[in-house]
């Protein structure tokens, strides 16, 4: 009988370690990226130790309303010069609606990155919302055709565990078509396979345009054979990611901060 004890008490911290292993706290992610919310981030691009903005270019005689990638051109300028920059990044979350047969059904929902007034698309993202995680990545070639944010292709997606206490690391990958290579950012041949590997640091509590926020941080790198990029977040369960910072396969940094949160009246 004595010896039987002196086992349970052997086992007691391993049995009480597994019961807490199961009751891990669940981030629900379901309230933070809903259609009709706007999501505004100030940004600054950092190369060669110059701050960048986007200038987008209008063609001649087109209307302010343009909406079409293909007839808009954007690219950086230093700050320094005297030129009127795209100051904010909206991530819209909009309804994506299908056709079937005469009529459209709502079939989820997708992210667009785009410019004030929504006057200019610069990437559509998928949100998947899965049991396990919240992943933010680009949408096919309304992505990669697309100028500005064609740069972070390369880099890790934007990832969130619904369970950081438990999950701390994991892994993700992707490939990109060759066709998506960008002779003003990065190109390749054959296809680009990227393979990313994703950290919990902790907890933090940052400073922001809303205030203080209690955070997670996220560390992430991607690994391809274009180089190495890497992707440091910090997501609040409030707001979702409030702090990007990306460094690009060529050292670029971009710099993504949360400003203010926008939610359209049903």
């Amino acid at each position: 009988m004595k010896s039987l004890i002196f086992i349970l008490l052997l086992l007691l911290p391993a049995l009480t370690f597994g019961h807490n292993s199961r009751n891990f706290t669940k981030f629900d992610f379901s309230k933070i990226y809903t259609v009709g919310k706007n999501f505004h981030f100030t940004y600054s691009v950092i190369k060669d130790k110059l701050e960048y903005k986007i200038v987008p270019k209008k063609p001649e005689g087109t209307g302010m309303n343009v909406r079409s990638r293909s007839e808009y051109e954007e690219y950086l300028l230093p700050i320094t010069t005297d030129t009127i920059f795209l100051d904010t990044l909206i991530l819209s979350v909009q309804e994506l609606r299908v056709k079937k047969g005469k009529k459209f059904k709502s079939v989820g929902s997708r992210i667009w990155f785009v410019g004030e007034n929504n006057q200019r698309e610069f990437g559509i993202a998928q949100l998947v919302n899965s049991k396990d995680f919240l992943k933010i990545f680009p949408f096919e070639e309304t992505w990669y055709e697309s100028g500005f944010m064609n740069t972070i292709q390369a880099n890790p997606a934007l990832m969130m565990t619904n369970f950081p206490e438990r999950d701390t690391s994991w892994t993700d990958a992707f490939s990109i078509s060759q066709k998506y290579s960008n002779d003003k950012w990065q190109t390749w041949t054959d296809s680009l396979n990227v393979k990313s590997r994703y950290n919990i640091i902790g907890k933090d509590s940052i400073s922001t345009a809303l205030g203080k926020v209690d955070t997670w941080k996220i560390s992430a790198t991607a690994e391809s054979k274009i180089g190495r990029s890497s992707l440091e977040s910090y997501f609040s369960i409030k707001y979702g990611f409030v702090r990007i910072n990306y460094t690009l396969v060529d050292g670029t940094q971009l710099n993504l901060e949360l400003v203010s949160v926008e939610e359209k009246e049903k």
